[in-house]
């Protein structure tokens, strides 16, 4: 029974720092588009558009390197199952 409650606590963590971070990458998204925005309407074309870029950029690489770690975790998972049949 210890055990149980021990991985529902471990699940209920992990859904909740998944929401955090999109919540979290969502903002920093929005930041970065909206602060884009003004300096290309101030006419800071260069700046405005690096910004906008790279902000998109990075959410993008996170998001990458966030599925390849779930995919390798969910392979990891299946050997250690598979180990024990």
């Amino acid at each position: 029974m210890h055990r149980q409650s021990l991985e529902t606590r471990v699940i209920n963590s992990d859904i909740r720092n998944s929401l955090l971070g999109l919540v979290f990458a969502f903002f920093l998204c929005l930041t970065a588009i909206v602060t884009a925005s003004l300096l290309i309407y101030r006419g800071h074309d260069l700046g405005g558009g690096l910004l906008g870029g790279s902000g998109l950029a990075s959410i993008a690489a996170i998001f990458v390197y966030g599925t390849r770690q779930r995919r390798k975790e969910r392979e990891e998972k299946l050997k250690n199952v598979d180990r024990y049949r």
